[in-house]
């Protein structure tokens, strides 16, 4: 993981006014029933926070930047779920918020509600390729845009790699792509449940593709590129950018995740 900090200050800002600023722009009840967005664990009488850390998935090395940038605060995308009848938590997890615990600092996550947000991380994503006509598709987190001129599959993918810095896409490599479709994270079956409304696209854009879902879009005549769930790390910035906006002086460290791909 590669670390970035954002150097600012902001004195005495209490937890609260970070997470009221969050959950105005992305509210949880965008959330899906299973998610579990929000405060994950807050330390008994915390004080002021001290600076926030952002990562797609909080590990050890999160919080071992955070220690030593004397932060307090941890926000991750993905959240570590509640062990219950129908999910047991992992050894790995369980460490994870010992650790919290021991060195006083909170976690809170934001998952589902931003991917859900019109204006979350597809909308994000299309934003920064400079998408036209960008519109959302339900409320599912889908967006739909189009290119000024159309496109090779393979060159927008090289667009998408290189202002992502992604390591690898995978792709039909279609030769004219003017209208896409952006779902941020694994959004095969949602993009599925939406074809209906999605007849004009020439390429759908998501991750973590299965090879069922490659079979199904041959058959069907789809067009998918799969750009990996790295592109997620688009959600430090999205952050970063609110809460620079809300409270202009504020000490924020961003960890991107990065998948390492083996080649045998």
């Amino acid at each position: 993981m590669n670390a970035k900090e954002t150097l600012h200050t902001h004195p005495q800002l209490e937890l609260k006014e970070i997470i009221n600023a969050i959950v105005k722009k992305y509210p949880l009840s965008l959330q899906e029933k299973w998610d579990e967005s929000g405060i994950r664990y807050v330390p008994p009488k915390f004080n002021a926070v001290t600076g926030v850390l952002l990562c797609l998935d909080i590990d050890k090395t999160a919080i071992e930047v955070a220690l030593r940038n004397d932060i307090n605060l941890i926000i991750s995308h993905h959240p570590i779920f509640t062990e219950n009848k129908d999910y047991k938590m992992s050894k790995y997890d369980k460490e994870i918020l010992a650790s919290l615990k021991a060195n006083k600092i909170a976690f809170v996550s934001y998952h589902t509600n931003v991917d859900n947000s019109p204006i979350g991380l597809s909308y994000y994503i299309a934003k920064e390729l400079n998408l036209q006509r960008i519109q959302n598709i339900g409320k599912n987190g889908i967006v739909t845009g189009s290119l000024n001129t159309a496109n090779r599959a393979k060159v927008f993918g090289g667009i998408i790699k290189n202002k992502f810095s992604l390591e690898r896409i995978i792709f039909h490599n279609v030769d004219s792509v003017k209208n896409i479709a952006i779902c941020a994270g694994a959004g095969f079956d949602i993009i599925k449940g939406q074809l209906d409304k999605l007849n004009k696209i020439d390429l759908f854009v998501t991750a973590d593709l299965k090879y069922h879902d490659w079979k199904f879009a041959k058959k069907h005549g789809l067009q998918f590129m799969d750009i990996g769930h790295d592109v997620e790390n688009v959600f430090l910035d999205l952050i970063t950018n609110l809460l620079i906006e809300e409270f202009k002086t504020i000490k924020i460290q961003k960890v991107y995740s990065k998948t390492e791909v083996l080649v045998g």
